[in-house]
């Protein structure tokens, strides 16, 4: 029971990655309300910048006061892929040193079921087993993917100009793409061409968006 409690937190961690970083990446974004200063995007609430003697003092302060926080959560959540790659390097590397190459399951095999696994193979298994023996440490890129899709997406939907929003989207995916159609990471066919026409339909939609915006910037 242990060791499945602990394979579902590994799951849900990766699910809920991407919005965690996105909460602490959007902390950092103020959208200006003319005549009264900058307000958190994330929290309305709370004002970045503009205070004065006839605004409340709370609503002034908690951006300044939280702010060391939300920085060191941030480079804690950026710092995940790197973390997840050293930690999927040493798991392989100690299976390799016990003559136990790190192995996911058969093509054919799509069970979850312990047997035939130790308790540190069942639970860490959603971080390499879906993917190539040769690439075990994939899911550490795709987080790093992530990090840079909403580092992209935060710190320039907030302008009043998107061309660069669309054109960074568009460049992104497009190497996104490029990489997936190279690399082929996962164990069954299927999925590669899944991920590989999701990442397409990104770069269309970039194109779209992009196409019709009224922006220096064009693709």
């Amino acid at each position: 029971a242990i060791t499945a409690g602990g394979r579902t937190s590994v799951v849900l961690f990766i699910t809920a990655y991407p919005s965690w970083l996105f909460i602490c990446y959007t902390y950092f974004t103020c959208v200006t309300v003319p005549g009264y200063g900058q307000f958190n995007l994330l929290i309305p609430s709370i004002q970045c910048t503009g205070c004065n003697a006839n605004q409340p003092t709370e609503r002034c302060e908690t951006y300044g006061r939280l702010f060391p926080l939300i920085v060191v959560l941030a480079v804690l959540f950026s710092l995940v892929p790197v973390i997840v790659g050293f930690f999927l390097w040493w798991f392989h590397w100690r299976k390799a040193a016990r003559g136990q190459p790190l192995e996911g399951p058969s093509v054919d095999d799509t069970a979850t079921s312990p047997r035939n696994k130790t308790r540190a193979e069942y639970m860490w298994g959603p971080l390499y087993e879906n993917y190539k023996d040769s690439l075990f440490w994939f899911e550490a890129y795709q987080l790093g993917r992530r990090v840079i899709i909403l580092i992209v997406f935060v710190f320039l939907a907030s302008r009043s100009d998107l061309g660069p929003l669309h054109l960074a989207l568009w460049l992104c995916a497009v190497i996104f793409a490029a990489i997936q159609a190279l690399v082929q990471p996962y164990r069954r066919t299927w999925e590669n061409r899944l991920e590989l026409i999701s990442l397409l339909s990104l770069i269309i939609i970039s194109t779209l968006f992009a196409s019709s915006a009224d922006s220096d910037f064009k693709i």
